[in-house]
């Protein structure tokens, strides 16, 4: 590279020189390429710049995939028990909103209705008081359904999986003893139970007690006066 000076000032000469002025010239140096490269990797690292790891080592995976399977181990038994407990949450909540309809279509047809049930199982059934000798052969095929496990947890007139009827008390005053003699139900077959509804909107008193292969009791109260029910989560069925 050719540099000139002049009187007052410093030009590259790519014109010619004028009359007086100083010029010099710098010879170009060449640069070894393994210098260069060495150069550039100094500079890099005195940027500051970092690469970063885009994986995980072995020994990580294994330490994550441990921590998930001990944490899983300890959260199943709550898990498996809240999702008990919704069950038979769901079945006793089916049974009440049977007994709503039972008391509805009794109010509107004018004619006693009952929610039949299977004492010990899975089935019920919302019909006309008139039908009750036709319950048994529908619980009897609703029986053998349960056993071939044949069915879904979204059967209308069956509990849940797991869920049972364990218990029940329904009182018999003299109007429901009238009935059920007039009917020619005695109301003590073991087979089939039953609960009345009657045109006015009242109903029998009765408890039915549910559980599940958990050990988990939910009881539902219905008050005969107002023909509407409730549930009650039971922790000992002897105390009720």
């Amino acid at each position: 590279m050719k540099y000139c000076v002049r009187q007052n000032e410093e030009s590259n000469l790519n014109a010619a020189p004028n009359k007086g002025d100083a010029c010099f010239v710098f010879p170009r140096v060449q640069i070894p390429l393994a210098v260069a490269i060495r150069s550039s990797q100094i500079s890099d690292t005195t940027t500051g710049s970092t690469r970063r790891r885009t994986a995980f080592t072995l020994l990580e995976l294994i330490l994550v995939i441990s921590i998930v399977i001990v944490v899983a181990a300890m959260a199943a038994p709550s898990i498996q028990r809240t999702f008990s407990r919704s069950a038979i949450q769901k079945g006793a909540d089916r049974v009440r909103i049977a007994m709503g309809q039972a008391r509805v279509r009794a109010i509107r047809t004018g004619e006693e209705h009952a929610v039949f049930y299977s004492p010990k199982g899975s089935w019920f059934n919302v019909a006309p008081f008139a039908n009750f000798a036709e319950q048994p052969g529908v619980a009897s095929q609703r029986q053998a359904l349960i056993e071939e496990g044949n069915y879904t947890n979204f059967e209308e007139d069956l509990l849940p999986r797991g869920v049972r009827f364990s218990a029940a008390a329904t009182d018999v005053n003299s109007r429901a003893a009238a009935l059920l003699s007039a009917g020619g139900a005695s109301g003590s077959d073991e087979a089939i139970g039953m609960i009345l509804f009657y045109p006015d909107g009242t109903s029998q008193d009765a408890k039915l007690l549910f559980e599940n292969d958990e050990q988990l009791f939910v009881q539902l109260e219905l008050r005969g006066l107002t023909g509407l029910a409730r549930t009650v989560r039971v922790e000992n069925p002897e105390d009720q």
